[in-house]
């Protein structure tokens, strides 16, 4: 049966307190207490914390990579093929 090599994106929120971004990517890195792993299209639901001073890194469905300075740690979730960074700042 022949395979696809298409990347199927998913919604991407970054929720810090004063404002929402919304993304739609391949996949995110994102760096947790105890190392980093990389969730792309369809993974598992899954909810992590994250390091308190850490990076998380995505790429967009046209091909842009975006790297999101943590500060203070925050929390990722992953529900319904839908990630979210929750945190407490946000630098780009």
């Amino acid at each position: 049966m022949p395979t696809s090599n298409t990347q199927q994106s998913f919604e991407l929120e970054i929720i810090t307190p004063k404002k929402i971004f919304t993304y739609l990517i391949y996949m995110i890195e994102v760096e947790t207490p105890s190392g980093s792993f990389t969730v792309a299209g369809d993974h598992a639901h899954l909810i992590s914390s994250l390091k308190k001073k850490g990076v998380a890194i995505f790429q967009t469905n046209v091909g842009i990579t975006h790297t999101i300075h943590i500060e203070n740690g925050g929390l990722f979730k992953v529900v319904n093929n839908k990630a979210q960074l929750i945190l407490h700042q946000l630098q780009i």
